[in-house]
């Protein structure tokens, strides 16, 4: 897509002439760092629907693709490498399908650039078509150019075996790459874990690149998440991304300190400490790390010392390395099974221990039922809870004129697929002398079915309330309101959904 740039070309290929002729010539200013502000490996996702703004200037415009100049250099390097003994291959790579939009003529233009590719074929150059083949869609890419974490694995798994093996078959201890893992982090989060909340982080830094829909958030040193289940032996590269809250980091800063902690099936236990590496442009932080199973072992992650207030994981790539596979016998039969959380955590902070930093007196990822209206009542969490170290309490306040001060907290869209269909129980611990409480989910398809939590008896003491929901499959949105409807204070801890048994009556 680049042959319309002589320049571009002719770097490359005085470069490529130099090392072939005399070896590697290392320049300091071309070796891209994190500390240089450089991109991470990116692990965003385009959206299906981008389109790319084709009213905007691009290196795509008055696209041409003349046979001299750029075409004929390409001819000449590859005679050049053959007469040294160099096997030269052009791979045709794609861009995101949305950026084909800024060619000025996007069909005519790129069959103008496939003619040439088949020109070249011509001349002698092995063209090997990898965008034909692969046909990437946006979930491979990162921006309208570079590919992400899952289109990079693609592509080094095509070229390994369109490439690398077959002019090295000699060498080769293996015909195909091992397969790859990706975990996110909310998906092996146990509902019950009282260390992590998850949350949409996409915005916030606002330059923070995610893979997952949500990240797991803790601000307590002593977290623990599972990531493996069964760990076959091997050598193992991982990648981990995550964030903080600041998108700068002082000299002085020593970063967050993770470790792995490795424990074969007959109990013996490895920690291996790390921390992450961050990138000063995005915001984001990366890890990336070799460990080394000897045995079959669990995998589990361990937040040991926070910088700043709170750490984000999001989600891990783990592939084995072939140059040192372990222990032939064992890994026939031995298999890698990421953990899944058996129970995953629909309700994000549900026994409110995290308060919001940006909004004093509310719990992390609760909202109140007015939105961008002021609150009717008060919110604020205390100490009287009935597990952990805080509840909410809650009181209308009757000169607002609202009818209660609610909080309410939406299933998050990537969830509700785990409910459709099924039957669940939401609960929660409620407590009050004098309030009245009020509960309710809304079920919301093309129309809204509303489902109130029973009332709750004065007694002053901690008292479960639970409602049970059939959830129809084409569910929308599920939110879950809790509050006050009086000015007397009411408690509010430990919300809680589970799926129970399918069933056809709901109450």
């Amino acid at each position: 897509m680049f042959l319309n740039r002589t320049s571009y070309l002719y770097r490359i290929s005085r470069h490529v002439r130099a090392y072939i002729q005399t070896g590697p010539i290392i320049e300091d200013e071309m070796i891209p760092t994190l500390a240089h502000g450089t991109n991470l490996p990116a692990v965003r996702t385009m959206p299906d629907d981008m389109k790319a703004d084709s009213t905007k200037k691009s290196i795509y415009d008055r696209f041409t693709m003349p046979k001299d100049g750029e075409f004929q250099e390409l001819v000449d390097f590859a005679k050049f490498c053959k007469v040294k003994g160099v096997e030269f291959v052009l791979v045709n790579q794609q861009v995101a399908p949305s950026t084909y939009a800024l060619f000025d003529n996007p069909d005519k233009d790129y069959q103008t650039y496939l003619n040439g590719l088949e020109d070249l074929k011509t001349a002698g150059v092995r063209v090997i078509d990898m965008a034909q083949d692969l046909k990437l869609t946006h979930y491979h890419f990162g921006d309208g150019e570079h590919v992400n974490r899952r289109g990079g694995f693609l592509i080094a798994d095509y070229l390994f075996e369109k490439v690398v093996h077959p002019i090295f078959s000699e060498k080769m201890i293996v015909d195909h790459l091992p397969q790859w893992s990706e975990i996110s982090s909310f998906s092996v989060l146990e509902a019950d874990n009282p260390y992590f909340y998850t949350q949409d982080r996409s915005k916030v830094p606002p330059t923070a690149l995610y893979a997952s829909p949500l990240q797991a958030v803790t601000r307590d040193p002593g977290g623990t998440l599972t990531f493996f289940k069964t760990l076959c032996p091997g050598n193992y590269v991982i990648d981990l991304y995550g964030a903080d809250e600041r998108t700068t980091r002082s000299s002085d800063s020593k970063g967050h300190q993770l470790s792995w902690e490795v424990r074969s099936i007959d109990g013996k236990s490895e920690t291996v400490p790390f921390e992450f590496s961050r990138n000063l442009v995005q915001g984001t932080a990366l890890t990336q790390s070799t460990i080394t199973i000897q045995t079959t072992s669990t995998m589990k992650i361990h937040v040991d010392r926070l910088d700043g207030s709170e750490c984000v994981l999001d989600t891990m790539f783990v592939r084995e390395r072939v140059s040192e596979r372990l222990g032939d016998a064992e890994t026939n039969y031995c298999h890698n099974e990421p953990y899944g959380a058996s129970e995953p955590m629909f309700i994000s902070n549900s026994s409110f221990e995290f308060p919001d930093l940006s909004k004093e007196g509310y719990p992390v990822q609760w909202y109140p039922y007015t939105r961008e209206r002021a609150p009717w009542g008060t919110v604020e969490l205390v100490s009287d809870a009935y597990t952990g170290k805080t509840a909410v309490q809650m009181k209308l306040d009757p000169a607002t004129k609202g009818w209660g001060c609610l909080l309410v907290q939406d299933i998050p869209p990537i969830l509700l697929d785990e409910i459709k269909g099924k039957t669940i129980e939401v609960s929660a611990w409620v407590k009050s002398r004098e309030g009245r409480f009020f509960g309710k989910v809304d079920v919301m398809t093309s129309s809204t079915r509303e489902v109130r939590f029973p009332s709750l008896s004065k007694s002053g003491e901690w008292q479960k309330l639970k409602v049970q929901i059939q959830v129809d499959d084409d569910v929308r949105r599920l939110p879950i309101h809790i509050g006050a409807i009086t000015a007397k204070p009411v408690l509010v801890d430990d919300v809680e959904l589970k799926i129970l048994e399918k069933s056809s009556t709901s109450q």
